[in-house]
C-alpha cells in the first residue's frame, strides 16, 4: 500500500498540522478563530483516508490543542506527533513508571523524538542517558541526559566545556560501549529514536538492558533486501534457544 501513489489511493497525506478553527460546535471547547495545532490519528488516516496536507481538514476535538502565542504555526506543527511518539514509547510501550530508580537510554538524543523523550522522562523523575553527535552533545546534556555514549563523526573533538566523557563510535561499536559503561547499571528501557540501522544494538542488548526491560524501536530502517531478511530473523523469528535475544522488542 505505501508503494502506491496517493492519486491511486485517493488519500490526503501527512499527519501533523497547525491552523485556525473556521467552524466548531460549542460543545467541543473550540471556537472560530482559535489558533490550534494537531495530529491526525493514524488509524483514521488509513481507514478514512484523512490527512493534514489540505487547505481545510475536519478533525475531532481530541486531535487538536490550542496553540500558544509563543509558537509559530511551523513550530507548533512539528510538536504534537513527535511528542506523542516519545510519550507512547516511554509509558505505553516500555511501560516505565514515575519513579527515580527507572533508567532509560535514548539512542539519538538530538533527534526530534529523542529530544522530547529526554524532557518527558526527566519531567517524570526518570533517569536518562542518551547518545548524540559531538556538535549536539551540549544540547542533549542541557535537556537532562547523561551523555555517556555518542555517535561522533570521525575526527570531531568534543567540546571541552561538556562535563562528561564522550565515546566515538568509530573507536568502538556503540553496543560494546554500552555494555562496558552500563553493564552493572542496566537500563529499564531502550528507546531507538534513530532507526534500526544497527541491529546489534538489539541482539546484544542483554548486556545493558535489564531482564524484563523493553527495547522500543520508533522507526526501523533496515536497508537492502538481505538486510531486511536479517532484520526479520533477528527481531521476530529467531527463537531464544537459537540465540534469540532474551529481551522484549516492540
Amino acid at each position: 500500500m505505501v508503494l502506491l501513489p496517493n492519486s491511486l489511493l485517493k488519500r490526503t497525506t501527512e499527519l501533523e498540522f497547525a491552523g485556525e478553527v473556521v467552524d466548531a460546535d460549542a460543545s467541543t471547547g473550540f471556537a472560530p478563530g482559535d489558533k490550534v495545532a494537531g495530529f491526525v490519528a493514524p488509524d483514521t488516516h488509513i481507514t478514512k483516508r484523512r490527512g493534514a496536507l489540505a487547505q481545510y481538514i475536519a478533525v475531532k476535538p481530541a486531535e487538536i490543542a490550542k496553540r500558544p502565542d509563543s509558537l509559530t504555526p511551523n513550530e507548533a506543527s512539528g510538536v504534537i506527533g513527535v511528542a506523542l511518539t516519545a510519550y507512547q514509547a516511554l509509558f505505553e510501550v516500555a511501560k516505565l513508571r514515575q519513579e527515580p530508580d527507572q533508567f532509560v537510554f535514548i539512542n539519538g538524543g538530538s533527534t526530534s523524538v529523542g529530544m522530547y523523550a529526554i524532557q518527558i522522562a526527566k519531567s517524570y523523575g526518570i533517569r536518562v542517558a542518551a547518545s548524540t553527535s559531538a556538535k549536539n552533545a551540549k544540547l542533549v546534556e542541557e535537556l537532562g541526559a547523561e551523555v555517556r555514549a555518542s555517535c561522533l563523526c570521525r575526527g570531531l573533538v568534543p567540546d571541552a566545556s561538556i562535563s562528561h566523557q564522550v565515546v566515538d563510535y568509530t573507536v568502538a561499536p556503540l553496543h560494546q560501549t554500552l555494555a562496558e559503561r552500563y553493564g552493572s547499571d542496566k537500563f529499564d528501557a531502550f528507546i531507538e529514536a534513530v532507526g534500526m540501522e544497527d541491529t546489534l544494538l538489539y541482539t546484544r542488548c542483554e548486556s545493558y538492558l535489564k531482564p524484563g526491560g523493553t527495547y522500543v524501536a520508533c522507526g526501523p530502517k533496515p536497508t537492502g533486501f538481505f538486510s531486511a531478511l536479517g532484520f526479520i530473523w533477528d527481531f521476530a523469528l529467531r527463537p531464544r534457544w537459537l540465540g534469540g535475544t532474551k529481551r522484549r522488542f516492540t
